[in-house]
C-alpha cells in the first residue's frame, strides 16, 4: 500500500473513531446510556470530556450533518437540566441524572 493510501485509510479510521465518540456522547447526553454502561461493556471512544465546549461541539457536529433529530434530543436535555449538568454526565460526575 502506498503512503497516500495509508494516509487516506488513517483519515477514514479517524473519522470512524470520531463518529463513534460523538454517538457515545449523544447516548449519554440523552440518558440512553451512562458512562458506567460504556465502561461495563468494554472499550469505547469519547472526545476530550474536560472541554467546557464539548456539549456545544457535539450539538454542532450533528447540526452540520443535518441530523436534526439528535440535535432536538440534546436540546431537550440541555433545556431540562442545563449544559453543566449534561456535561457532568460525560465526565462521569453524574451517572444518575
Amino acid at each position: 500500500m502506498s503512503d497516500r493510501e495509508n494516509e487516506i485509510n488513517d483519515l477514514i479510521k479517524g473519522e470512524e473513531y470520531l463518529e463513534e465518540a460523538m454517538f457515545n456522547c449523544y447516548l449519554i447526553i440523552t440518558q440512553q446510556l451512562t458512562l458506567g454502561d460504556l465502561e461495563h461493556d468494554g472499550g469505547f471512544w469519547l472526545p476530550d470530556v474536560e472541554s467546557e465546549d464539548l456539549v456545544h461541539d457535539i450539538f454542532k457536529y450533528y447540526e452540520v450533518r443535518e441530523d436534526y433529530e439528535k440535535c432536538q434530543d440534546m436540546k431537550e436535555q440541555i433545556d431540562l437540566f442545563g449544559e453543566r449538568k449534561v456535561l457532568s454526565r460525560l465526565n462521569g460526575q453524574d451517572y444518575n441524572v
